[in-house]
């Protein structure tokens, strides 16, 4: 088994395409990160947000019923 380059430097560089290679790595894992945290954040935004339309509503509730006695 032999290696295609013959450092790290070497393999860091690629030919003098590194940058454009670690770029769009960095680029493409940025993506995929956000791609994941997005809908978590999302979704627990929706939860708190149901939560609090819930307070809401039972505090209506509650001042409802203190009313009509």
């Amino acid at each position: 088994m032999s290696f295609q380059f013959e450092s790290l430097h070497a393999f860091l560089a690629m030919d003098g395409h590194g940058i454009f290679v670690w770029s769009v790595m960095g680029i493409s894992l940025v993506v995929l990160i956000a791609l994941v945290v997005w809908p978590i954040r999302a979704h627990r935004q929706a939860l708190q947000e149901q939560q609090r339309l819930a307070r809401i509503a039972q505090a209506r509730q509650a001042q409802q019923a203190g009313q009509s006695h």
